[in-house]
């Protein structure tokens, strides 16, 4: 019971300072962009990326480190959420070739203009590369944590 709310309590930490990590980096595009058609997809991206990676790396330390059903539920959930992430990617980068975006900062100065452009353009490739990278890496990260539980005894 003890260890159960332990790993409860860690959990929720670590989504609360996934929000605050969302917040931070948010919070100059949600000042200055009052149409951002990314919000979306760019929280998906920031939560993706640390979550899959919080479950690479500290996997014994998760709620379903001793549940072999729940890996293999994740295994089979990653595939979409690639395709998911890939997509949304593909679309932010067809919307910047597109100008999308710039029309979303037109109301801003020629300089702020483009410190903001290169900032979204920068977070978004960064959080969208790393949580597809993240999502392809787990499901073998969990296949290894089942083979070593299964034959070895051990998360």
């Amino acid at each position: 019971m003890k260890n159960t709310r332990l790993l409860i309590t860690f959990e929720i930490l670590w989504w609360l300072l996934t929000a605050v990590v969302a917040g931070g980096v948010l919070y100059p595009v949600w000042r200055e962009v009052p149409g951002y058609p990314f919000w979306v997809s760019n929280i998906i991206f920031i939560a993706v990326f640390f979550t899959f990676a919080r479950w690479i790396f500290f996997t014994r330390h998760t709620f379903f480190a001793g549940k072999q059903r729940l890996k293999i539920f994740v295994i089979a959930v990653s595939v979409p959420v690639i395709f998911l992430l890939i997509s949304e990617l593909n679309f932010f980068q067809t919307s910047i070739d597109e100008e999308r975006l710039e029309n979303v900062l037109s109301h801003l100065d020629g300089s702020r203009q483009e410190q903001l452009f290169s900032y979204i353009r920068n977070e978004m490739i960064f959080f969208g590369t790393g949580s597809i990278i993240a999502a392809i890496i787990l499901p073998f990260k969990m296949a290894v944590s089942i083979w070593k539980k299964h034959n070895k005894g051990k998360d």
